[in-house]
């Protein structure tokens, strides 16, 4: 594997960053494009469409912000992710789905702006510009996704695919609800628009609390580095205790989540003599009995040498040699 050089890193930083932001800047458009066509035609569901790609737009930028904080690349066997900044962003998300939630009922409980039945030819340029819309998304989440750095790529993101899929989401309902009404329109039911807008509305808005509600507690969690569950870590110790005779002494074990992975950190004292090749032998027989409890665990090994108490006249008396001989 070659070495990337700063040069090559700052060159790569640079080009990710200009994207995202050029990500942004259209998907910016395409909000202030819905929020203004739901004005003119008096329809409170393309105003929340609109007002939904915010949230989208806040996930961008979060990737955006932790990406230009990183100084360098990551470690190529142990890619952790952007745990904390994708928890940040679950909170701001919640927050976000609560205004636009508090929005949605002012204008259609309280100022009843969708009062004017719309015309079929209106219609028809509402489900064109929905699906133009949803078209440019489509696109955008792949050139988002192409253009991260290999870095980001490769790390565990948990909620780019969930964000990007749910706002393609949004707009399909939006479009298949636009469809109904030129059915509605078609059926000399036209009264019913009125009353499918504001239902629209409502869906999307009860939608967007779908993300936060769900991950809001692992979000907290891993903000303040709560520690893995007392069963995880015991079932982890039980791997511990089974190889006691492969160790002088067990100092500490840490347990603690990283987005879907579950990072273990294993303390103990060897022989003070043992070889590097020792060492990682017992870091696979940790690392693969404990997969085989947690596929999604990654154990890191860190080792301590004996004060050669028991072997200092002779290494052969090591208790730890004769167990394994």
């Amino acid at each position: 594997m070659g070495i990337n050089t700063n040069f090559e890193f700052t060159t790569s930083k640079k080009n990710t960053l200009r994207r995202i932001i050029l990500t942004v800047g259209i998907l910016f458009l395409i909000c202030i494009s819905n929020i203004c066509v739901g004005v003119f035609s008096q329809q409170v569901s393309l105003i929340v469409l609109g007002l939904s790609l915010s949230i989208t737009i806040a996930y961008c930028l979060t990737i955006f912000f932790a990406e230009s904080n990183k100084n360098q690349y990551p470690d190529y066997l142990f890619q952790y992710g952007y745990t904390k900044f994708e928890s940040l962003f679950i909170l701001v998300h919640f927050f976000l789905s609560l205004i636009i939630a508090l929005i949605t009922i002012h204008l259609t409980i309280i100022s009843n702006i969708s009062t004017s039945l719309i015309k079929i030819d209106k219609l028809l340029f509402l489900l064109g510009f929905v699906f133009l819309s949803s078209i440019i998304i489509i696109f955008l989440k792949k050139v988002f996704d192409r253009n991260l750095s290999f870095s980001t790529k490769n790390r565990e993101l948990i909620y780019n695919f969930i964000v990007w899929k749910n706002t393609l989401i949004m707009f399909f309902v939006s479009f298949m609800f636009i469809s109904i009404a030129i059915l509605f329109y078609q059926a000399d039911k036209a009264e019913f628009l009125i009353y499918l807008d504001k239902v629209l509305a409502g869906i999307l808005s009860l939608y967007l609390f779908l993300i936060p509600i769900s991950n809001i507690k692992f979000a907290i969690d891993i903000l303040i580095d709560k520690p893995a569950s007392d069963e995880i870590q015991f079932n982890i110790l039980s791997v511990v205790v089974d190889n006691i005779k492969n160790y002088c002494e067990f100092r500490r074990l840490q347990v603690r989540s990283a987005g879907r992975l579950l990072l273990v950190e294993i303390e103990v004292v060897l022989p003070y003599d043992f070889t590097i090749e020792q060492k990682y032998e017992l870091e696979k027989r940790f690392d693969m009995q404990i997969k085989d409890i947690y596929s999604n665990s990654i154990t890191r090994l860190y080792v301590i040498p004996c004060n050669k108490d028991c072997s200092e006249n002779n290494p052969l008396d090591c208790p730890i040699r004769k167990l394994n001989k």
